[in-house]
């Protein structure tokens, strides 16, 4: 993750170019950064995939667990008084697989069962229902405030403007508490969109709107998507006006095996259906973040850690490791 000149916690962010000037749009401690292109019509994905959804292992039945999603502030003072930020931020994002040790951890700190020495997991307060059309709840500390580390529900989706790309103005207005990873696109009708994590919820968040009159969080899906849901969302505008999002499963089946990248792609941004095979697998990946160049061929950055790895593809379809 990258130091912020701002603010004395870390974050990463993403941004977009307008005609009047640049919005930067960021999510403390975790987010991500693209900026659109003009480009020319995307070639349709190559029907030769690297993974195909026939040749997946099988899925076992019954719901996964996210253990994290729900702690309580004893539990990540009870982790954090044990583990160092690079291994909290590594288990608690499923970056890896716990060693023998720190399963010991999880099981004192009441994650897994065991001897538990802080309270059993509390259910957080519910958040409002996604399609029921109400505006955002005013911020709680403008962005000048103390940010817990609670995973996506102690981020808060914020902003910067720029009239050169270089030089940024941050504001102070929090566009949505319980947001991280945020991302901003706006659709050839001039409506804007971010997609973003919810703290609050395992479905992925969606708000419409803009920064003069607000935003307004309305659903979305994803036909055929992980079961478990999706984070780190990146959105890519189409030439045709389409939408491809790529984002990683939320709960990795198997927490050893190398991290999937999948794309969706949709017509109104908001309804989405999952494109078959996988896009990359790489070991430990969070993050993704996609454009499309100006010869039609896709580039993909992926962070393992405080490393950026890089992948190219011809179609969009199957990405290969470059650096």
């Amino acid at each position: 993750m990258r130091k912020s000149p701002f603010f004395p916690k870390r974050f990463s962010y993403r941004g977009i170019g307008r005609a009047a000037g640049v919005i930067l749009l960021f999510s403390l401690i975790l987010s991500s950064c693209t900026a659109p292109v003009t480009l020319p019509p995307p070639e349709p994905l190559g029907t030769t995939e690297a993974y195909p959804l026939e040749t997946k292992p099988p899925v076992p039945e019954g719901p996964k667990v996210d253990l994290f999603g729900q702690m309580t502030e004893a539990q990540v003072s009870c982790l954090q008084s044990h583990w160092d930020e690079e291994t909290f931020q590594a288990i608690t994002t499923y970056q890896r697989p716990p060693t023998p040790e720190e399963e010991g951890v999880l099981k004192e700190c009441g994650l897994l069962p065991g001897e538990s020495q802080s309270p059993p997991p509390q259910t957080p307060p519910p958040s409002p229902p996604p399609n029921s059309g109400e505006k955002n709840p005013p911020p709680k500390d403008k962005g000048g405030g103390k940010v817990d580390e609670l995973g996506p529900r102690g981020h808060q989706i914020m902003y910067a403007l720029s009239e050169d790309g270089l030089n940024w103005t941050v504001s102070d207005e929090v566009i949505r508490d319980a947001g991280s990873v945020p991302e901003v696109l706006r659709l050839p009708n001039g409506d804007m969109l971010i997609y973003f994590v919810d703290g609050n919820s395992p479905a992925p968040g969606l708000l419409k709107g803009s920064l003069e009159e607000g935003w307004t969080q309305i659903p979305m899906g994803i036909e055929n998507g992980p079961r478990n849901g999706i984070v780190d969302p990146d959105a890519v505008l189409l030439p045709d006006g389409r939408v491809r999002l790529f984002y990683l499963d939320a709960v990795p089946e198997d927490m050893n095996a190398p991290r999937a990248v999948y794309s969706a792609i949709s017509e109104d941004g908001i309804h989405f259906t999952q494109e078959e095979g996988i896009r990359i697998a790489v070991q430990r990946i969070t993050d993704p973040s996609v454009i499309r160049l100006p010869d039609g061929s896709w580039m993909m950055a992926l962070s393992e850690g405080g490393v950026t790895h890089l992948a190219a593809s011809p179609d969009g379809g199957e990405f290969t490791l470059t650096g």
